[in-house]
């Protein structure tokens, strides 16, 4: 073997070692994430252990889905938002229920897209936070830990979406200046 061999299996064998600790820190960013998300979608209200199994023991019959379903669901887009932003004399609520399930999905966009930064999939970046948010709201629903409404998924969705573009122009600037660097370091030598 010679020496350029040698470093090329060094460098290979660095590059391996960097995206192993990028995938474990990426990782655990997001199971920490993960957790917050369960914490404040599915239990914003401090509940005891006791409370939440007494919960799924009544909610998780038929008859009581079917009456949520109807009666504590909202089912057509936009009519939550519209709610809160025509018909809200407390301005504040609204906002706060727009903006914060808006940000409440921009680092899902952002770590699943660091995580999946080589397949470059932004649609199945987007499937997988509606499916996660959709998951949310039914469980909620099920649980009776919240309702069920179609604009906290949209509003996810779309934070999502601005956290995939974040993404996307942070990784669009540092591949920028980078090569810029490499070419700057070359040419100096």
């Amino acid at each position: 073997m010679n020496v350029r061999t040698l470093i090329e299996i060094e460098v290979k064998t660095n590059l391996k070692v960097k995206r192993l600790i990028y995938l474990v820190i990426v990782w655990s960013i997001f199971l920490v994430y993960l957790s917050i998300l369960f914490k404040v979608v599915l239990f914003k209200y401090s509940h005891s252990q006791s409370f939440i199994i007494e919960r799924i023991q009544t909610q998780l019959h038929w008859e009581s889905i079917k009456i949520k379903i109807y009666y504590y669901s909202n089912l057509i887009p936009f009519r939550t938002i519209y709610n809160y932003v025509i018909n809200n004399e407390n301005w504040r609520i609204g906002y706060i229920n727009v903006v914060g399930n808006t940000i409440l999905f921009i680092p899902f966009g952002l770590i699943i897209s660091a995580m999946m930064y080589k397949s470059n999939s932004n649609r199945r970046i987007f499937s997988y936070a509606t499916l996660t948010s959709l998951s949310l709201e039914v469980i909620q629903l099920i649980l009776g830990l919240g309702q069920f409404d179609i604009d906290d998924l949209i509003l996810n969705s779309i934070g999502a979406i601005i956290g995939i573009m974040l993404f996307n122009f942070v990784t669009i600037i540092y591949r920028s200046i980078f090569r810029k660097w490499i070419k700057e370091d070359l040419i100096v030598r």
